[in-house]
């Protein structure tokens, strides 16, 4: 028997005994990037960008556990893989529910079916993915930002911050609540200061910047005068005068143009640290100590620290409770009635009881609650 006849019987072997051989060798990047290549054409910018940071998850591990190539992986790995991003994500994340996590391992499915197709890893990989169920209260999370707590920063940003791109920032997020995605895409021009105050949220996909729900997101959101004054002192001294790729103005900005999302979120956990307007820690820690009072890069580690979302949660929360109605915080906001009620509905029994009292009495004009 030749030299070479005897590598491929081992060649032969070596495939019985291991399948994988035969897989192309892909790296967890390059398997990324093939993935979100193939869905580029049904996906939206938005949601290539949240593919992209689940599937950074899987890069990551992958990257620990020193996994060189996609073929690599088995029912064992994927098994690991789930229980580090339910337990070590969230010290970063801060926001890891229970339908995060279905969502995390719904995408990772898919993912790995579209390896097998490309011959990347095993048949039948994607099987082994447990994609865990909800309970029926699983979508709904009860954080939200407090408007006690709102109204604290608020006041201390008005004082000491005051026309600052992070008070704008949480003006905007407080006073209208609106997504962190809709702030992102304001640019000067849609916000009136000048009598009818108000702030325009347009759909504007072919310039780079997006709505949650297109068009149907566009919306005219009043605002009160103090807050126009903020902002038009923002725009005529802070502002950094620079506009972006598509020659707009945007609203927000660094020196490098329009601020990024990421900007925007370090702006709300950094002032929602109870440490940044106040000498006191609920936590009793030493503030000299804290890793997250002192490192703004990792400030949502800070117990109290809060993200945009929460910003909206605690809004919603707050004008349900003072008896607004579902229908022009839908609006509003750019949230289905339905979304609202499920999500961000928060009401004990006698909050709802005496916010219905209320509204009969403003509705009947008397005080018992009969028409008369």
């Amino acid at each position: 028997m030749s030299d070479f006849e005897g590598e491929d019987k081992l060649d032969e072997i070596l495939r019985h005994v291991d399948p994988r051989s035969d897989l192309d060798s892909v790296p967890a990047t390059e398997a990324v990037d093939k993935y979100l290549e193939s869905r580029s054409s049904e996906v939206t910018g938005n949601t290539r960008s949240e593919y992209e940071a689940k599937l950074g998850n899987f890069i990551e591990f992958c990257d620990q556990r020193d996994i060189e190539q996609v073929k690599n992986l088995d029912g064992a790995a994927l098994d690991d893989l789930k229980v580090w991003i339910r337990e070590e994500v969230p010290e970063v994340t801060k926001e890891y529910s229970p339908k995060t996590m279905r969502d995390q391992m719904y995408l990772l499915r898919n993912f790995l079916r579209y390896l097998e197709q490309i011959e990347a890893v095993p048949a039948g990989l994607h099987e082994k993915v447990d994609v865990p169920e909800l309970e029926s209260d699983d979508g709904v999370s009860d954080e939200f930002l407090e408007a006690e707590r709102v109204r604290s920063i608020l006041d201390h940003l008005s004082t000491f911050e005051y026309a600052s791109r992070e008070h704008v920032v949480w003006l905007l997020l407080s006073l209208t609540g609106g997504r962190k995605g809709a702030i992102h895409s304001l640019d000067v021009d849609d916000c009136h200061v000048d009598g009818e105050n108000y702030i325009e949220f347009r759909h504007r996909p072919e310039q780079g910047t997006r709505l949650k729900n297109g068009m149907k997101s566009e919306r005219e959101v009043s605002i009160p005068a103090s807050a126009a004054e903020a902002f038009s002192d923002y725009v005529e001294t802070t502002r950094i005068g620079v506009t972006d790729d598509y020659e707009r103005r945007p609203l927000l900005t660094t020196k490098y143009g329009r601020v990024s999302k990421s900007t925007l979120t370090k702006d709300v956990y950094k002032w929602s640290r109870p440490c940044m307007i106040s000498d006191d820690c609920p936590h009793e820690r030493s503030v000299d100590e804290c890793s997250a009072a002192t490192n703004l890069d990792v400030a949502s580690k800070c117990p109290s620290s809060a993200s945009p979302h929460r910003v909206r949660t605690g809004y919603l929360t707050t004008e349900r409770k003072n008896g607004a109605p579902k229908e022009v915080l839908s609006e509003r906001c750019d949230v289905s009635e339905s979304i609202l009620e499920k999500h961000y509905e928060f009401l004990s029994e006698e909050e709802q009881r005496k916010m219905r009292q209320r509204i009969l009495k403003e509705v009947r004009g008397d005080s018992d609650g009969y028409a008369g």
